[in-house]
């Protein structure tokens, strides 16, 4: 009984779309976390706006009662 070449291939070529899976899997996952930095990045600079602007209106509302 020989050894058929075709198992072989076929299993070359599984375990390279496994390679690749994982690796799109990789990059989907580091895409993620970027995405999530960036939104959190993005809550924290609205924080601050909204901070800022409650402070701007308590400083004008101040001034205003003068």
């Amino acid at each position: 009984m020989g050894l058929d070449s075709t198992n072989f291939d076929a299993t070359a070529s599984f375990d390279t779309e496994v390679a690749e899976f994982a690796r799109a899997t990789a990059g989907l996952a580091e895409e993620r976390l970027a995405t999530v930095i960036a939104l959190a990045e993005m809550s924290a600079r609205g924080d601050r706006i909204d901070r800022v602007q409650s402070e701007n209106r308590a400083a004008l509302n101040h001034l205003l009662a003068c």
